[in-house]
C-alpha cells in the first residue's frame, strides 16, 4: 500500500505542481489587473473626448436648425475638385447673410493627419481678397458625419464662392484645394 501511496501521491511533487499552478494564476491575474488598471484612464480619456465632441456636434446641429428657419440662409453643395482626396466627399454650406455664419456639413471627410488642417476661405464679389472662416482638423473616429461652424472674420457683403483646402499647420506644403461651394 505505502508503494502505491509513493508511486501515485508523491506529497512532496504533487505539492510543487499545485504551487507552480497557482503561482501561474496569481501571475496571470495580477498581470491582467494591472492591464485593466493602466488602460483605464486612456480608455476614460477617450470617452470623454468622444463625449465632447459629440456635444460639440450636437450644439452645432442645434444652430443648423435656427439657421435653416431663418427666412436669408442659403444653402450650396460642395463641389469636388480633381483632388483623390475629394471624390467621396458629400455635403455643403448652409450660410446667413444676416448673421454672417454658417454650417459646413460633410460625409466622409477624410482624417488630417497631426500636422494639417483644413481650412475654409470665404470670397467677396467686392474685394479680392479671400477672408478666412474656419480652421479645423478631422479626426479618424467621425468619418460618416460632420458639421462644423464658421463664423466670417469680416463682413462679406457679397459672398460668391467658400473654398476649402488643406494645408500644413507649418506652411511647408503647397495647400490642396479639395471643395468648393458657389451661389
Amino acid at each position: 500500500m505505502d508503494e502505491l501511496k509513493d508511486k501515485y501521491f508523491n506529497t512532496e511533487e504533487h505539492t510543487k505542481r499545485n504551487h507552480f499552478k497557482v503561482l501561474r494564476r496569481i501571475l496571470l491575474l495580477s498581470a491582467l489587473l494591472i492591464g485593466l488598471l493602466i488602460s483605464f484612464p486612456y480608455a476614460y480619456s477617450y470617452y470623454q473626448y468622444s463625449n465632447a465632441v459629440q456635444d460639440k456636434q450636437y450644439v452645432v446641429q442645434q444652430q443648423l436648425d435656427k439657421l435653416l428657419s431663418i427666412p436669408d440662409v442659403t444653402e450650396y453643395p460642395w463641389m469636388r475638385s480633381l483632388n483623390p482626396m475629394a471624390k467621396s466627399i458629400e455635403g455643403g454650406i448652409v450660410w446667413s447673410q444676416d448673421r454672417q455664419y454658417g454650417v459646413m456639413k460633410f460625409k466622409n471627410l477624410p482624417a488630417t493627419a497631426d500636422n494639417q488642417q483644413y481650412h475654409l476661405r470665404l470670397y467677396d464679389r467686392n474685394t479680392t481678397q479671400a477672408f478666412s472662416a474656419a480652421i479645423f482638423q478631422q479626426g479618424s473616429f467621425m468619418q460618416s458625419l460632420r458639421l462644423v461652424g464658421f463664423k466670417a472674420n469680416t463682413t462679406v457683403q457679397s459672398p460668391y464662392k467658400f473654398i476649402l483646402s488643406l494645408e500644413s499647420k507649418t506652411g511647408n506644403e503647397a495647400e490642396q484645394v479639395l471643395l468648393r461651394a458657389q451661389p
